[in-house]
């Protein structure tokens, strides 16, 4: 439980989430990178929020409820910032599909 407080308390912002093509074998997987990057990130905020609102629910420890809060905001605006992306990504490919057909 020590961790996810440390978690809490010092999430920092997301790093570049720029592609590098000297990693990528075949272009796809460099692109996949940044998407797979947010996924996991989304977990990870999902996970801290349902366990420090356990832990407040419980009274384990003597996290404030505006934390509770803030965690919940923070994994609600990473799940909504995935699915834009995806809709981005969505609506980039159909749009090739409509041009090159």
């Amino acid at each position: 439980m020590e961790g996810i407080k440390e978690k809490l308390f010092l999430q920092s912002p997301y790093p570049d989430l720029s592609v590098k093509n000297e990693r990528s074998i075949d272009g796809l997987r460099g692109a996949k990178e940044p998407f797979s990057y947010l996924l996991d990130k989304a977990q990870e905020k999902i996970d801290i929020a349902d366990q420090t609102a356990y832990m407040y629910a419980k009274g384990e420890s003597d996290i404030p409820v505006h934390k509770v809060m803030i965690s919940a905001e923070e994994a609600r605006l990473s799940v909504q910032l995935l699915a834009e992306v995806r809709n981005k990504v969505l609506d980039s490919y159909n749009e090739l599909i409509r041009t090159a057909g």
